[in-house]
C-alpha cells in the first residue's frame, strides 16, 4: 500500500511540475512573439495565432484544470503515506 501510494503521490508531484514548466515555455514563447512584433519594421496585421497557438491553448487549459484535480490527490495520498 505505501508503494502505491508513493507512486501516486510521485505521478501527480510530476505531473505538476510538469504542466508549470510547460507554462513557463509557452510564456515565454508569447513574449518572444510580441516582442519580435513590435521590434520589426514590417508592421502588417496577423491573424489570431493559428492552428498550433489554438492547440497549445486548449492543452494548457486542459493541463491547468486537471492539475486542480490532482494536486489535492497528490498532497492527500503524501499526507497518507507520512502519517500512515
Amino acid at each position: 500500500m505505501s508503494s502505491a501510494l508513493s507512486t501516486l503521490s510521485t505521478f501527480c508531484f510530476a505531473w505538476i511540475a510538469l504542466y508549470l514548466f510547460l507554462r513557463l515555455i509557452h510564456a515565454a514563447w508569447i513574449v518572444t512573439k510580441h516582442v519580435n512584433r513590435l521590434v520589426s519594421f514590417g508592421f502588417r496585421s496577423r491573424g489570431p495565432g493559428g492552428s498550433l497557438d489554438a492547440a497549445l491553448k486548449s492543452a494548457m487549459k486542459l493541463m491547468g484544470w486537471s492539475s486542480v484535480v490532482v494536486l489535492p490527490v497528490g498532497i492527500i495520498s503524501c499526507l497518507a503515506l507520512v502519517f500512515r
